[in-house]
């Protein structure tokens, strides 16, 4: 039995020895910042405020403030101590035991404990919740068989042998296990509360959260105001008093807000406005770090025109990555032509044919893949391609289109909102789509699970019995190496079915003000409130 315990340093301090920003006049803005305040712009306004249910990337800063598992990340995006002090592992790998901290609370007060964990963990595996957030316990004992419906969620490998200790059972070793169970979709939830309150419970005069901060405003589409929460395990440590999200759609108008003082962190700033704020004086404002996302075009594999692997093909090789990723992108972006980020630590990069292939032959092998499938110049392939957000994904969509022009296929964009992308892909409501995907937990498995045919976040519908074949061996591989080796592999095969289109690996970029003091980059993306102070 391996013990691992972590030790709680003042994370607010770090910034003291660390690399801080300097001061900057533009920074002030036209307005005085609020005194212990923190304003924070995000990408929309979100569909739920229930960490189980909450959709996209756009609410996981807002998600990560309100609500903790049993564990958590640091100031730098390590795996640190959430609700548990510590943990251990069986020899075996198949059993891992959390030991909660002790006297734990929600944010109104009532004790927080071991059943709130069997409660929501069994929440998320129920099919009948029909949460997001099940995904991610796809090792934990009679897992699949419940999301099945073979199995009574009762069965569900998690058990409370007393008031401060969770045990999970797994199906086979998973080693990333402590990576997903610190991902907000991973949270507690409150029983009390939801039982009360059924879906209204998430309203500010009823909620009950677990972290740092609890909500106490919210106008819709202006602002979500946050507060910091007396009952939160280590409160003495956290010294913003509030939070304010601000749900600004046009990252453009969330970069003006910024300049005007409105806004101390913007998240996903425009590549193409960098040069801009560089000449501006916003310099070193800009913090930039690789992420572990991947920005990618969704291919519907269950109805036509796509659901023909030759369209599907041709349509993924004529793409030039490197021309969107060096002009469109200006460099903030890494050329895709597999589905795991080459920032996933530990684990060598897929090899995938076409990426050493010149582009003209690539684009010959598509003509002639299209005339295969019945396509030619009388009767070309005709696809709607759907994308929606920040101006870079319009770009990459005449890029797109531009390029599909140049192997004989009439491609219509259509522009929808933020939101409705994710409504349309989960629905299955488009032929080509943008779609860009960061993982809730470090492990290449996260990115296959998206082409697994039962996963709930495949939205590409591919379902290909070899495929789900390969990938739960190799996830039961208990030999780590010999795991990443074979998972390698399975995406290498994954790829030559073309059941999406990945185009490049994100970069992440913020607007930072000078006042906000203990900012790390980290490749996770996630800068939590509790460790960020205010300068005077």
């Amino acid at each position: 039995m391996r013990k691992i315990g972590f030790s709680r340093r003042r994370f607010g301090q770090w910034a003291a020895g660390g690399v801080a920003l300097t001061a900057l006049s533009a920074c002030g803005g036209a307005r005085e910042a609020p005194a212990g305040v923190l304003r924070r712009g995000t990408a929309n306004e979100p569909q739920s405020l229930d960490p189980h249910y909450v959709p996209g990337n756009a609410g996981a800063a807002l998600m990560y403030d309100m609500f903790e598992g049993l564990m958590s990340y640091d100031a730098e995006g390590r795996l640190t101590s959430g609700l548990a002090e510590s943990y251990e592992v069986s020899n075996d790998g198949l059993r891992y035991t959390f030991t909660l901290y002790d006297n734990l609370k929600w944010s109104d007060g009532t004790p927080l404990t071991s059943e709130d964990f069997i409660y929501s963990f069994r929440r998320s595996a129920d099919p009948a919740s029909a949460t997001r957030s099940g995904r991610v316990l796809g090792a934990v004992q009679n897992f699949r068989q419940i999301t099945r419906g073979e199995a009574p969620v009762e069965t569900l490998g998690i058990t409370a042998p007393d008031a401060r200790t969770v045990v999970v059972d797994l199906e086979y070793p998973a080693s990333y296990l402590p990576d997903v169970l610190a991902s907000f979709s991973s949270a507690v939830v409150p029983r009390h509360a939801i039982e009360a309150h059924a879906e209204r419970w998430t309203r500010p005069e009823n909620i009950v959260v677990s972290g740092a901060y609890t909500l106490a405003e919210w106008v819709p589409n202006t602002s979500i105001r946050l507060k910091k929460n007396p009952h939160f395990h280590h409160a003495d440590q956290v010294e913003i008093d509030e939070v304010i999200f601000y749900p600004v759609e046009r990252p453009a108008t969330a970069v003006t807000r910024f300049r005007a003082g409105e806004l101390d962190i913007v998240f996903n700033i425009p590549p193409d406005q960098i040069d801009a704020l560089r000449e501006a004086g916003f310099g070193e404002a800009i913090r930039s770090s690789p992420t572990v996302g991947v920005f990618y075009a969704l291919l519907n594999n269950r109805e036509a025109p796509t659901n023909d692997p030759r369209v599907r093909e041709a349509l993924s090789l004529s793409v030039d990555r490197e021309l969107i990723c060096n002009t469109l992108l200006r460099g903030e972006g890494d050329p895709a032509y597999s589905i795991v980020p080459a920032a996933m630590p530990d684990y060598e990069h897929a090899q995938i044919p076409m990426e050493s292939q010149p582009i003209e032959a690539r684009r010959e092998r598509a003509r002639a893949l299209l005339s295969e499938a019945g396509y030619s110049a009388a009767n070309p392939l005709a696809v709607t391609y759907k994308f929606g957000g920040q101006e870079i994904n319009r770009r990459v969509a005449v890029a797109l289109q531009s390029m599909w022009r140049e192997i004989g296929v009439n491609a219509q964009l259509e522009n929808v909102g933020g939101n409705s992308i994710v409504a349309d892909a989960r629905n299955g409501n488009y032929e080509a789509m943008r779609y860009q995907y960061y993982a809730p937990y470090q492990d290449p498995v996260a990115f296959l699970l998206l082409l697994q045919s039962e996963a709930n976040t495949n939205f590409s519908f591919f379902n290909n019995a070899e495929f789900d074949r390969l990938l739960d061996r190799a996830d039961r591989t208990p030999d780590e190496a010999l795991r990443k080796q074979r998972l390698r592999e399975v995406e290498e095969f994954a790829m030559s079915q073309f059941p999406v289109i990945p185009i490049y690996f994100n970069r992440r970029n913020y607007l930072v003000n000078t006042r906000v003091k203990g900012w790390r980059e980290n490749v996770r993306g996630e800068h939590l409130s509790r460790y960020l102070s205010i300068e005077s």
